[in-house]
């Protein structure tokens, strides 16, 4: 029976069981589960060699290559007819995944062989009822006006908080937490700082009433759309929903002023929020003045 006239299900198990079988850019079981689309490339390992780099002389390099062209062009041969295809091998390969699967591979295969980005942008990002500045150590950041800069990877950079009179400093988020004025982020890839001033009525610390007796707690909800792609931290602490959380909620005193920070993991991108929150920044900042519930979308 020709391979064309096989199920593309069939064809699948036998390309899987050959080329895993060979060896060449074997993949554990464990590796096979933190990162599916190794698993998947791993087919292509045998022709264009060690994670898609080849010998001198051997075939394409297809590790580096743009998401969007290596999902076009397996896409492309994945339409194609297996009799008469020009590229027969690569059509049968292609043919054996599904599209969900082919945008794993090309993910995947993006990353490999890239070359490691050199420095990284550190971004500030003021919210509260407040106002004061955050300046930097190095220079380069002061917010004020100038609120993010570009470091060299594994920079030391500490930002410090100072106040207008009438405010009060209420806590950093993101990348740094706590309440002291000044926090260290040692750049290791691009991160935002919430940083929080509220007037000085409002309450200061973590939040508050400033000085009025909290009568009572309130819940704020949290979900999270692409619950493997990024994580949403609260401060004053209480939400930390990091990688597989969809859910997540935390009782906070009536009143407290709380900054939702997203940040997602590498190679994806935090849409947007709604409810409780809006827009598409990645910090977000609401009163409890009654029960919230917030979503958070990544993709």
């Amino acid at each position: 029976m020709p391979i064309s006239s096989l199920p593309r299900s069939v064809v699948r198990s036998l390309v899987l069981m050959f080329f895993t079988t060979l060896g060449a850019g074997a993949v554990s079981a464990q590796e096979a589960v933190d990162n599916p689309g190794r698993l998947l490339a791993s087919n292509c390992f045998q022709c264009h060699g060690t994670n898609g780099t080849p010998v001198a002389g051997g075939f394409d390099k297809i590790a580096g290559g743009s998401v969007k062209e290596i999902v076009s062009e397996l896409s492309e041969m994945r339409a194609e007819a297996i009799a008469g295809s020009e590229h027969p091998i690569m059509t049968v390969h292609a043919q054996a995944y599904s599209l969900a699967e082919i945008d794993l591979i090309s993910r995947y295969l993006a990353t490999v062989g890239a070359v490691a980005p050199s420095s990284f942008k550190l971004t500030v990002a003021k919210t509260g009822t407040g106002k004061g500045t955050i300046t930097s150590s190095p220079s380069g950041i002061n917010c004020g006006s100038t609120c993010s800069k570009t470091y060299t990877k594994t920079t030391s950079v500490t930002l410090k908080a100072a106040v207008t009179s009438g405010s009060v400093f209420a806590g950093w988020s993101g990348a740094c937490t706590g309440t002291a004025t000044s926090c260290t982020v040692s750049v290791a890839s691009a991160a935002t700082v919430g940083a929080t001033f509220n007037l000085a009525s409002s309450g200061g610390g973590t939040g508050g009433t400033g000085g009025t007796p909290v009568s009572s707690s309130i819940t704020l909800k949290l979900e999270k759309a692409g619950k493997s792609y990024g994580t949403v931290v609260s401060n004053p602490a209480g939400i930390n929903c990091g990688l597989g959380c969809e859910k997540a909620s935390a009782p906070l005193p009536k009143n407290t002023v709380v900054t939702l920070t997203a940040a997602p993991v590498s190679g994806r991108k935090f849409v947007g929020w709604s409810g409780a929150c809006r827009g598409t920044a990645a910090v977000c900042t609401i009163t409890l003045s009654a029960q919230r519930e917030v979503k958070a979308t990544f993709k």
